[in-house]
């Protein structure tokens, strides 16, 4: 009786069902993006190291005789929009 039982528990897990879920995980594609990483960056930290003298200006940059236009935008109790005090026409 015992190796009956036997003989169904193997059968039973040698030939899962088709609706059973899987519960491996297929490690094959995560170790090649994995690889495919590290070999971007193996690539790219020797180009990140290569340095470009620059010849920077030092000091302080030279004050600018513009000034900056200054707008005011008002809205009134009325919901009327004032563009430097001029009311706008909505639409």
């Amino acid at each position: 009786m015992a190796s009956a039982s036997r003989q169904r528990h193997l059968a039973r897990r040698a030939a899962p069902a088709a609706d059973a879920p899987v519960a491996d995980i297929n490690t094959t594609p995560l170790i090649d993006v994995m690889l495919v990483l590290l070999i971007m960056l193996i690539i790219t930290i020797p180009i990140q190291l290569h340095s470009v003298d620059l010849d920077m200006p030092v000091g302080q940059p030279p004050p600018s005789d513009i000034k900056p236009e200054v707008l005011r935008i008002d809205i009134d109790a009325l919901s009327t929009v004032l563009w430097n005090g001029e009311p706008v026409a909505p639409g």
